[in-house]
C-alpha cells in the first residue's frame, strides 16, 4: 500500500467560526498540509499535550495504550482513509493482520499523539485534501468538503456579509452536492 506519512503541526482555533478547532498535520517536507476540524474540547486536550500539560484524557489513553501495546506485541499505525460529509475517515491498524478499526477523527489524533503512533494518508487523497502549506502565514486554508454543514452555513453567511460571492457560490455548491448525495 502507498501512504504517505503525516504529522502533528498544531493546534488552532478558528475564531469566524466560534468554539470550533483545527487541527494541522504537515507532510515530511512541510509543503503541504491537511487540516481537520475538531470541538474545543479535543483542542483542549491536545494543546495540553503538545505544552506539557497532560489532562486525565492523556492519562488515560497512555495507560491504555501501554497495555495493549504490552499485550500484543503489534504495531499499529493510524491512518486517514477518506473524506466524506464534511468528516474525515480514518482507522488505527495493525499492520501484523491488517485488521483496522474505526475512529472518530480528533479521536484518532488524540491516540496518535499519545501513544506516538505514525499518521498516514495515501498520495491520492493527499494530493486532493492536501493544501500548499506556508509556517509563516496565520491564516490556514482548508478544503469545503471538511467542514460540517452546520460550518458550511455559518461561513455562507460570512461569505455574503463580506460580499465574497465567489466563496459564496462555491459554499452553496458544496452544500447543495451534499443535499444530492442525501437523495
Amino acid at each position: 500500500m502507498d501512504k504517505s506519512r503525516l504529522y502533528i503541526k498544531g493546534v488552532t482555533q478558528l475564531r469566524q467560526f466560534g468554539n470550533i478547532g483545527l487541527i494541522v498535520l504537515t507532510d515530511a517536507d512541510q509543503t503541504k498540509h491537511l487540516s481537520m476540524p475538531c470541538n474545543m474540547d479535543r483542542l483542549y486536550d491536545l494543546e495540553g499535550f503538545f505544552k506539557k500539560r497532560h489532562t486525565s484524557v492523556d492519562a488515560l489513553i497512555s495507560v491504555l495504550w501501554t497495555i495493549i501495546r504490552d499485550h500484543t506485541g503489534t504495531p499499529y499505525e493510524v491512518h486517514v482513509t477518506d473524506v466524506s460529509r464534511g468528516k474525515y475517515r480514518m482507522e488505527l491498524q495493525d499492520v501484523k493482520k491488517s485488521i483496522a478499526y474505526k475512529l472518530e477523527p480528533t479521536a484518532a489524533i488524540t491516540l496518535a499523539a499519545v501513544a506516538d503512533l505514525p499518521i498516514y494518508i495515501s498520495p491520492q487523497l493527499f494530493d486532493i485534501q492536501g493544501v500548499d502549506y506556508n509556517p509563516d502565514n496565520e491564516k490556514v486554508s482548508l478544503p469545503l468538503n471538511v467542514l460540517s454543514y452546520e460550518l458550511l452555513e455559518n461561513a455562507l453567511r460570512r461569505a455574503v456579509k463580506d460580499e465574497d460571492y465567489r466563496m459564496a457560490m462555491a459554499i452553496k455548491q458544496e452544500m447543495d452536492n451534499r443535499k444530492n448525495k442525501k437523495l
